[in-house]
């Protein structure tokens, strides 16, 4: 599932990736985080926009091992205190995408239509 984010130059982006990892101490993941799944997927998202957040589109997209390189070594650093070591990260997609705001839409028309019903029934 993309995570959608915004660059440093405000291109709204839908980004993918791949963490591979392994468990070096699975006595202190399982007991001082039992949820450690949760805790790897969050530390990663959070990573993953801080990095995000901090480039350009045109860097993101153009210096994608340098990208993957900082991502890494960001998690590296995280993961280790969980008893984890980061093997590999990669970007696997980073596409622009526009950002619709329908919500306001859809909402207005559902208000519309229970105004409408409920006149009816008055």
């Amino acid at each position: 599932i993309p995570q959608y984010l915004s660059t440093k130059d405000k291109v709204s982006v839908g980004v993918s990736g791949i963490i591979v990892y392994d468990v070096k101490d699975v006595v202190t993941l399982l007991t001082e985080y039992p949820d450690y799944a949760d805790t790897i997927n969050d530390l990663s998202l959070a990573a993953i926009k801080h990095t995000v957040n901090e480039l350009t589109y045109d860097e993101l997209i153009g210096q994608q091992r340098v990208v993957d390189r900082k991502l890494k070594d960001d998690l590296t650093e995280q993961l280790s205190a969980l008893g984890v070591r980061v093997i590999r990260v990669t970007l696997t997609d980073c596409t622009k995408c526009k950002v619709f705001s329908l919500h306001f839409y859809f909402l207005s028309t559902c208000m519309s239509m229970l105004l409408n019903v409920l006149s009816c029934r008055l």
